[in-house]
């Protein structure tokens, strides 16, 4: 608040700890510089005087920011919306990536003889390899021969 241009003058040349002792509740229930803004702005709008000397400016500040509940900042549905719609632009540009990506491969299909075909039947055969015990790749061992043997007697 004591960098903001949009607060008065006299707001801007209270010290730290003074603020910290008018602020902390809201600060707490999560009010914002913005909230605090839009607090001071409500009173100007409501057609209310604001001093431009008060005599105890903390004082003061903690008079006007009182007719504002503690537990409803102002710009919270502001920030909600906000949010809102940055999920929703993120979940959309998202959605366009993939659509992007599946369009670029349906374009470049690859061919069933391909390198990268080739690549990567082997890494799924390395990983099937890995995943079975040793019982298991022995049935497998077992099946294969026994289809061998019975393509060399249909053969034969």
């Amino acid at each position: 608040m004591r960098t903001d241009a949009r607060f008065p003058l006299w707001v801007r040349q209270l010290g730290p700890q003074g603020l910290a002792a008018v602020l902390t509740k809201r600060a707490v229930m999560g009010w914002q510089v913005d909230d605090v803004y839009a607090a001071l702005d409500e009173i100007y709008l409501s057609g209310r005087r604001i001093f431009d000397r008060p005599k105890d400016p903390f004082a003061y500040l903690a008079y006007l920011l009182s007719s504002t509940p503690v537990d409803e900042p102002p710009m919270l549905l502001d920030r909600a919306r906000e949010t809102a719609a940055e999920l929703e632009r993120q979940a959309a540009q998202r959605a366009e990536n993939a659509a992007r990506r599946a369009q670029a491969m349906a374009q470049v299909p690859a061919a069933p003889d391909s390198a990268a075909i080739a690549q990567a039947r082997e890494i799924a055969a390395a990983a099937a390899r890995r995943g079975i015990s040793t019982k298991a790749a022995a049935r497998v061992a077992a099946a294969a021969e026994l289809r061998d043997l019975a393509q060399h007697a249909r053969e034969g």
